[in-house]
């Protein structure tokens, strides 16, 4: 009897742990990764003649999602990691520190990869180990993103912040981009906010939008109520979940 009752709670427990992980931001993460491959694979292989069909077209549309996508799904784990943190250890300070120090560790993968890039192809200038990619840019905005998490205390009101901070960031793009006082900073602060041809592939300035986007969608979800294996605790407090076999009431 003890065995059995064993077993059905490492069932229950290998089930909760499955169901820990969301099945749409996996798909989410698979869809953006086959979408990057894509892209990289049409710019690098495909030949000059038929950069200029419409086929060629649809397809670099089509890759251009693969960023978006990437930068919202960090904006999302923002809020999913500091929920977590707070259930953990019941300390908001340490949900802050802990995406802030995620978003850093984003931040050094990204020269890393740089550094990685310049000594695998010689002859590139030094001043190539500060270009501003994707990497650089979510690093960043995650950081940021982790502080705002902790400027609203419910689910609603970071709705409404990351979403004001979407918005505006998406609002000032054009007036960062023209205006002369981003001159007076060091140049290669200035990569971070505007395109500066071949050292910018990415700019805060409007992508970091995407990353509060993604956090205000997480926030609005939390908010409508809905938690991930509600229905099931609240079946088996009930007694609905006692018999190894029973079917689970899963919550979605």
């Amino acid at each position: 009897m003890t065995t059995s009752v064993n077993g059905f709670s490492q069932g229950v427990s290998d089930e909760l742990v499955r169901r820990r992980r969301l099945s749409y931001i996996d798909w989410a993460r698979g869809i953006a990764v086959l979408l990057m491959i894509e892209a990289h694979i049409t710019d690098s292989w495909t030949r000059a003649e038929a950069r200029n069909t419409i086929g060629f077209r649809n397809a670099t549309v089509l890759g251009g999602f693969a960023a978006p996508l990437f930068l919202l799904l960090a904006g999302l784990g923002v809020v999913l990691a500091a929920g977590r943190v707070v259930e953990r250890t019941g300390s908001r300070a340490r949900a802050v520190e802990s995406g802030c120090r995620r978003g850093v560790e984003i931040l050094l993968l990204a020269f890393l990869f740089r550094l990685q890039a310049f000594v695998l192809s010689p002859g590139s200038h030094p001043i190539a180990l500060l270009r501003v990619d994707i990497l650089n840019v979510m690093g960043v905005a995650m950081a940021i993103a982790s502080v705002v998490w902790m400027t609203a205390r419910t689910a609603p009101g970071r709705v409404v912040v990351y979403s004001a901070v979407a918005t505006a960031i998406g609002m000032l793009t054009p007036i960062v981009r023209s205006a002369p006082t981003i001159d007076l900073l060091p140049t290669w602060v200035q990569w971070y906010l505007r395109p500066a041809g071949e050292h910018t592939t990415f700019t805060l300035f409007p992508w970091a939008g995407f990353v509060f986007g993604g956090a205000a969608s997480r926030s609005l979800y939390s908010a409508s109520g809905r938690r991930p294996g509600r229905r099931f605790i609240t079946a088996r407090r009930s007694g609905r979940a006692r018999r190894p076999g029973s079917r689970f009431a899963w919550g979605s």
